[in-house]
């Protein structure tokens, strides 16, 4: 069986209520998607908060930084064994899927 991923990044928090600042991304929600040659899906996700205390040097405006940039946070953030140990799961799930399986059924 062949799986397709994928890595969502619906949602960033870049507001710090205590220092005021708006253009540090202090959260990040992130979703990974498998789905076999099927067309059945499982999903895992979370969100990372990133320390923003104490930070200096330069930084990219919000709107310049890219989803390749935000999923390599995210992967650099969780770790190779993480992510595969998610993907494991998602793996299991949708192994588990009976073949007439449909998200939502249709009416």
């Amino acid at each position: 069986m062949t799986f397709t991923w994928t890595v969502d990044i619906p949602e960033l928090v870049s507001w710090n209520k205590n220092s005021r600042q708006r253009d540090i991304i202090r959260q990040v929600s992130f979703t990974i998607r498998g789905t076999d040659d099927r067309g059945h899906y499982s999903e895992a996700g979370g969100c990372i908060a990133f320390d923003d205390n104490n930070l200096s040097g330069s930084f990219s405006s919000v709107e310049d930084i890219t989803d390749a940039q935000l999923q390599s946070w995210v992967e650099t953030f969780l770790g190779a064994d993480r992510i595969q140990e998610m993907k494991d799961e998602i793996t299991t799930t949708i192994q588990s899927l009976p073949d007439d399986w449909v998200a939502a059924p249709e009416g």
